[in-house]
């Protein structure tokens, strides 16, 4: 774990000072706020910044989701990508319909939604070709179509969630406050609800509160979808935190360079699974491995083999990060 020393940052003042006002910050408004900060402010993406998703690790994966959203392409209708990364994946996806003869006169508008400054720059350069099709807004909800395809891609992971803890049959909400040395720690607030019986002493229960309140949105909207959600993440709740720090593609303390370290959690993808049914939309998963392998990929030149061994391993990315897909 990576715990290198930087002076305070203006942000981890900002928690201190919240604190020492009302004596704790729940976890779902620390993460909000530091993952805010940290889009707002670093170029996470590269050897340079803190990880590298799959459409860096090869082309392949990006064409493999072209090919998805091709096959939900009928009449003209619009794409939506929740937190495009560097580009490189939208820009394949394009390419692709532009090659089979979709793009032109199928695609309507292309709509980015993106918070990082440094992100749309990085995109808009990736994108040139296709610039006149696309429009970057910061919020979903500045949208007024009611029809597109949605693509997510290691998005919900960085939205930020709720944890729970089981202590003698009570549910206790995590929070962060700081200890007698000042150092930032855990602690846990009361709530009025009670947990199921499946759980035990220490259990710690994940709520992606925020993803569900931007599916809700979704779901409603919309008078016609289809959207892909790719992330690692679980169905069956491991009943421990998954909240971790990544720090110059480090595995960090995310008390630490606060404002500089990329925080995220694993998808509760069975939270939401569950929560889509509530609303009458059917799901499936699949793992990533499933899904690269039932668009061939295996089929491709050993060249490219390597690479996409890191996309479908289950001992690296194939089992661990799940495909999710759904539509109205």
């Amino acid at each position: 774990m990576t715990n290198v020393y930087t002076p305070p940052s203006q942000l981890e003042e900002f928690f201190r000072q919240y604190i020492k006002l009302n004596g704790f910050i729940p976890l779902n408004k620390f993460m909000q706020i530091a993952i805010h900060y940290y889009y707002a402010n670093c170029n996470p993406l590269g050897k340079s910044g803190d990880f590298i998703t799959s459409p860096e690790i090869t082309s392949i994966f990006s064409i493999a989701v072209g090919m998805w959203v091709a096959s939900k392409i009928e009449g003209p209708i619009s794409i939506i990508e929740l937190g495009s990364g560097s580009g490189k994946m939208m820009l394949a996806i394009l390419s692709y319909l532009e090659m089979i003869g979709l793009l032109e006169d199928k695609v309507k508008h292309v709509y980015i939604v993106e918070a990082s400054d440094a992100l749309i720059s990085m995109q808009k350069e990736a994108l040139k070709k296709f610039i006149t099709k696309i429009s970057w807004i910061s919020d979903i909800k500045d949208i007024q179509t009611k029809g597109a395809i949605l693509i997510a891609n290691e998005f919900f992971d960085a939205l930020p969630i709720t944890q729970y803890e089981v202590q003698n049959q009570t549910l206790y909400q995590r929070a962060i406050t700081l200890n007698d040395m000042g150092e930032f720690s855990w602690c846990l607030q009361e709530t009025q609800s009670n947990p199921e019986n499946n759980y035990k002493n220490g259990d710690i229960i994940e709520a992606p509160i925020a993803a569900l309140r931007m599916l809700d949105w979704i779901v409603h909207h919309f008078c016609s979808f289809s959207m892909l959600v790719i992330d690692y993440g679980y169905i069956t709740s491991p009943n421990c935190s998954t909240v971790q720090g990544v720090y110059k593609h480090q595995i960090a303390n995310i008390f630490s360079n606060i404002g500089h370290t990329d925080i995220s959690s694993l998808v509760n993808f069975g939270a939401i699974q569950n929560h889509l049914h509530n609303l009458g939309i059917n799901s499936d998963i699949i793992t990533q491995r499933e899904f690269l392998l039932g668009y061939n990929v295996l089929d491709l030149p050993d060249i490219y083999h390597i690479k996409i061994d890191r996309l479908i391993n289950n001992k690296k990315m194939g089992e661990l990060f799940k495909v999710m897909t759904f539509c109205k």
